[in-house]
């Protein structure tokens, strides 16, 4: 039942860890990633999603835009100084673009103009929404 499940999410990490306190938190992130994109896979409850100053591995990223891909109710998603880079941007820009997110926040992540066709395209996606909506 969906009903225990959390409608929103804040993803924190502090701002200038230690190595031991980076090493300590890798493998527990991990496992955050990958409970979150099972309850993102639910698809029912969790409408906000925001990441705010955590590293977050490829293999992160991607398992990630999987549970975002296959989300029908995330209708806000945030990510502040997390190093996206252009890789981890093609991995979950395309996901973003299939859901029905209102709100896309992208601030700090590392996103070079290696990017701007992927995020013109989540634009483009979030404006054929919007006019679907409205005929």
């Amino acid at each position: 039942e969906t009903s225990d499940l959390p409608r929103s999410v804040l993803v924190g990490g502090p701002v200038s860890p230690s190595k031991a306190k980076q090493r300590a938190t890798k493998g527990k992130a991990k496992d955050l990633i990958r409970a979150i994109c099972w309850i993102l896979k639910k698809g029912e409850a969790l409408t906000h999603l925001e990441f705010v100053g955590i590293n977050m591995t490829a293999l992160e990223i991607k398992l990630l835009a999987t549970g975002i891909r296959d989300n029908t109710m995330l209708s806000n998603f945030t990510m502040r100084r997390v190093l996206l880079g252009d890789e981890g941007a093609s991995e979950l820009l395309p996901s973003l673009a299939s859901t029905q997110a209102e709100i896309v926040v992208l601030s700090h992540c590392g996103l070079t103009d290696r990017s701007r066709g992927m995020l013109t395209h989540l634009v483009k996606s979030a404006c054929c929404r919007r006019d679907e909506m409205t005929w």
